[in-house]
């Protein structure tokens, strides 16, 4: 009897589990088909794809993601499913191939707000037309598209070194090693604090003029501001530290392998009173030097703070990517985009043409944002991604990455002179614009009296 009475309760206890269990499995069923990941949802991009989907103006739609709250790693999940899929490349089918065409622009083109953090922003509180207001130089609040913004549709690289955002890539096991392998871990003593204190023999300059480690020396009277033709990575440091001068032979290795895309600078806070008070103004704890900082538009962003070790240059870096103004470049998968975003926006802006690369990669290098930056004064910048056959066609593109800059006509006749670069590895970009820039000089004409 006391038997039976245990296998009842057993019974009634299974029951119970099975009941609890059972909508937990069913609610993980749903999610998996409806592709729920961390509370966000989206459309899986392998299935059927609703033609409604890519008329939409919602960029997030066309992407497939049901939430603005979607990460950026969704995102960029999402677009590389669909650039994938409908890359007319890979459709054998003319007829198909002219749509899929279609869908993959539109789909670079959600990316290329929904991928980058400061233009989303922008999307999702001022939508669209607020975003195109940015674009133009105009404040989004300012201009009236206020509210919260959710409607309206709407980096590696350039072969400079690697994909994504960060075209500079970090080898852990070799270029780091290499690039700090100082030994490092010495102790010593910090020779600021007590001011009774006998001060050791001043030691040489680290960083002198006129010195062929490519680190320049800066200071107030020469510091980069809004002007400035560069992205610079800033060093704030001191003749008397030691971990300053361990941190020397870092810092110049540093410089040799982020060139192309910033200028490195030093500026020594104990050269003068002005000089110290200037480190101050900025921020700089002078107890904890060496302190490093990027300046982009003339704004310092100081990066962290905490003792100095050879992992502290390689986070810098990846501070510094992020501070790169990737919306500098802007997205031309189509020859109509090419028309509005750089012709008629240079034309516009009075700039002296505009530059677009071909390339096959899918995100914009950080070398190419930093030249867009460098001739931000000259030229509008564009990049269409990804080898798009019908753009190769259209600008007889053979070999990727191919560079075109385009010059209004003077006689104002509407046509371009182009002028082409194929294979930019293996040449200074920079020089190649300025070439440009000093052959579209205005000639003087001598007055004779």
């Amino acid at each position: 009897m006391n038997r039976l009475c245990r296998t009842k309760r057993k019974l009634k206890t299974h029951k119970h589990r099975l009941a609890i269990l059972l909508p937990t499995v069913s609610l993980l069923f749903l999610s998996s088909l409806c592709g729920v990941v961390d509370g966000v949802s989206y459309r899986k991009s392998g299935g059927s794809d609703s033609s409604k989907q890519f008329d939409s103006d919602n960029y997030y739609t066309v992407l497939g993601l049901t939430s603005k709250k979607a990460s950026a790693k969704d995102v960029k999940k999402s677009y590389r499913k669909l650039a994938l899929k409908y890359h007319p490349d890979k459709v054998k089918n003319e007829k198909n191939a002219e749509k899929a065409q279609a869908i993959f622009v539109k789909v670079s083109g959600a990316y290329a707000v929904l991928g980058d953090e400061k233009k989303r922003k922008i999307y999702d509180k001022y939508g669209k037309n607020g975003l195109e207001a940015h674009e133009r130089g105009q404040d989004p609040a300012a201009a009236g598209f206020g509210g919260s913004g959710f409607s309206g549709g709407g980096g590696g690289g350039f072969g400079f070194g690697g994909g994504g955002s960060s075209s500079f890539q970090f080898d852990a096991g070799n270029m780091f090693g290499n690039m700090f392998g100082n030994g490092g871990g010495k102790k010593f003593a910090d020779t600021f604090g007590n001011e009774n204190q006998r001060r050791p023999k001043p030691k040489p300059e680290l960083f002198p003029k006129n010195s062929r480690s490519g680190i320049a020396p800066l200071g107030k009277a020469k510091f980069p501001d809004a002007s400035s033709k560069y992205l610079w990575i800033v060093t704030f440091y001191v003749n008397d530290s030691q971990k300053c001068h361990d941190m020397k032979d870092d810092l110049i290795n540093f410089e040799a392998k982020t060139k192309g895309t910033f200028k490195v600078g030093a500026i020594n806070c104990d050269r003068s009173l002005t000089d110290k008070e200037f480190c101050k103004k900025h921020g700089v704890d002078m107890r904890n030097l060496p302190v490093f900082g990027i300046v982009v538009h003339g704004k310092l962003s100081i990066y962290g703070k905490g003792q100095y070790s050879k992992q502290t240059l390689k986070a810098l870096h990846s501070f510094a990517i992020d501070k790169v103004p990737f919306d500098l470049v802007r997205m031309c998968n189509d020859p109509k985009w090419v028309k509005d975003r750089l012709h008629d926006e240079a034309k516009q802006q009075k700039k002296l043409g505009s530059i677009l690369l071909l390339t096959d990669k899918y995100e914009t290098s950080s070398r190419f944002a930093s030249l867009a930056y460098r001739f931000r004064q000259q030229f509008i910048f564009g990049e269409s991604r990804a080898k798009t056959l019908f753009m190769a066609k259209y600008y007889d593109v053979k070999t990727y990455p191919t560079l075109i800059a385009f010059i209004p006509s003077k006689s104002n006749t509407g046509k371009m002179t182009e002028v082409r670069l194929e294979n930019p590895q293996a040449q200074d970009i920079g020089k190649w614009i300025d070439t440009i820039i000093e052959g579209n000089k205005p000639r003087r004409t001598r007055t004779h009296r």
